[in-house]
């Protein structure tokens, strides 16, 4: 009985865009692959797969601004205002600005009255 020869898909596949270029559509990446390898089935969305991650390894393909924004957000920069972006997560913001002033505001009426007793009384008489 013959042995089966291995083939390593994603590596095929990524050599193959890189020789093909920028430009290179799976169509034409698919084909090559199926005239290069008679005899062999290969899973078609599988390839698009090995395609797609082979076209951003390679450095073809550009994250878009959605993508940008939301990888922003994950690390804790502001999004929208000064930093550009669409707005998103200034709601947020401006309340928990709110609360706080409102906190540093309770505090600095508990350093005047002495204790927070006396600060809630202050508030009571209100």
């Amino acid at each position: 009985m013959a042995k089966k020869v291995a083939i390593n898909q994603s590596a095929e596949i990524r050599s193959l865009a890189e020789k093909l270029g920028k430009d290179a559509k799976f169509k034409d990446v698919f084909g090559q692959l199926q005239a290069e390898h008679k005899g062999h089935k290969f899973n078609e969305n599988s390839c698009q797969q090995a395609f797609s991650l082979a076209r951003k390894k390679l450095g073809f393909v550009k994250r878009s601004k959605s993508k940008r924004v939301a990888l922003r957000k994950t690390r804790g920069h502001q999004v929208g205002g000064v930093h550009g972006g669409n707005g998103a997560g200034n709601g947020a913001l401006a309340i928990e600005n709110r609360v706080l002033a409102i906190v540093r505001a309770a505090r600095a009426l508990i350093d005047l009255t002495g204790d927070s007793r006396s600060a809630k009384a202050v508030i009571d008489h209100m």
